[in-house]
């Protein structure tokens, strides 16, 4: 008689005479089938009833009934499955995950590990999401494990060592991170140079653009260049980028005293595996009046009497007053108009009276 939790199951007869026997039921032996998923443990009562119920054998040995206990055991195995982090250049391609890979064990639900020889026949597959093929990102992938072509990516207890460079090293369980492992970028540096035929007197404003939607802004300021044979040079350094392609923009808008050899140029890898630059800007002469060019007038009050006198010793220093009486009419406004001498603003500015920097 096999029970379960005190349940019976099933009964198997074997009657006198014979080496076989049948199978009866219960209810819940019944329905009690399907795929395991955890250990079963079971009871079995073998009870032998002699042909005759009394008397003695051939031996003169008395006989009775007998009943035997066993205590069988179903081993449901689950593997433990370690995968780790690994770090590549943007634009391998990977053919397989097999450095990924670390190690599968086996153990059922009370680590009892003492059948899983077992498992030695059992053939295990991967398959991936993404699958292998050119990295240009970091990824994230996700294992599925089958078993005898069974699915039981559900029953596997994954294990993710993480790269020691992603912040989080260690090792950690399935339920503690969403994948089981990942393809991390090399971290590389660019290094943006900008020349000049001379001396700089404006910065320069510049645009980086990268994998994964990656903006930044840099500007050199025009004491930051050093005169490096007959160039004025400077160079900013960017660490801690992860491999791709990155392109350079010069904002030519704001240094417009300068033409560029480029507007935009894509970075160079280096044999050093650095990625590098160069702007390569000329004077273009024109020359707007800037921020740099001014002048603070300081002006004194004068009594009358100092007024006449500096009137009288230099009439071109110091004009007849202005007239006192009321203005004409908007009509002599009109007619002196032509008398004025303010620069009109909307003449362009080389025509304009002092509109050309002479500081």
């Amino acid at each position: 008689t096999l029970k379960q939790n005190g349940a019976e199951i099933g009964t198997y007869t074997i009657l006198a005479g014979q080496t076989e026997g049948s199978w009866s039921w219960s209810d819940s032996g019944k329905t009690n089938t399907g795929t395991l998923t955890t250990c079963q443990d079971y009871t079995l009562e073998c009870t032998v009833s002699p042909v005759v119920p009394t008397g003695s054998d051939s031996l003169g040995t008395s006989v009775s009934e007998q009943t035997y206990t066993a205590y069988p055991k179903i081993h449901v195995l689950v593997p433990t499955i370690t995968w780790k982090d690994t770090t590549v250049d943007a634009g391998d391609l990977l053919t397989n995950y097999e450095t990924n890979f670390v190690s599968i064990s086996w153990a059922d639900e009370n680590k009892d590990g003492g059948t899983v020889s077992e498992a030695d026949d059992w053939t295990v597959s991967y398959t991936y999401s993404p699958e292998p093929g050119v990295i240009n990102a970091e990824t994230e992938v996700n294992v599925t494990v089958t078993v005898n072509r069974v699915n039981i990516t559900n029953y596997v207890t994954f294990v993710r060592q993480c790269d020691s460079t992603s912040g989080d090293a260690g090792d950690h369980l399935g339920s503690e991170t969403e994948c089981e492992f990942v393809i991390h970028l090399n971290n590389i540096e660019l290094s943006i140079t900008k020349t000049v035929n001379e001396k700089p007197e404006q910065s320069f404003i510049f645009t980086i653009s990268g994998p994964n939607g990656f903006a930044m802004t840099i500007a050199m300021g025009a004491s930051e260049f050093t005169l490096e044979g007959d160039k004025w040079t400077c160079t900013k350094t960017i660490t801690g980028l992860k491999s791709g392609t990155y392109t350079v923009t010069e904002d030519t808008k704001w240094s417009w005293m300068y033409n560029a050899d480029a507007e935009t140029k894509t970075a160079d890898k280096g044999d050093d595996g650095k990625l590098s630059v160069t702007f390569d800007n000329t004077r273009n002469g024109n020359n707007w009046l800037g921020g740099s060019d001014s002048v603070e007038n300081v002006f004194a009050t004068t009594d009358g009497a100092s007024a006449a006198a500096l009137r009288a010793a230099n009439p071109a220093a110091l004009p007849n007053p202005l007239p006192s009486t009321p203005k004409d009419d908007e009509n002599g406004d009109e007619k002196n108009k032509d008398q004025n001498t303010e620069p009109d603003p909307s003449e362009p500015m080389e025509t304009q009276e002092g509109g050309v920097s002479n500081v």
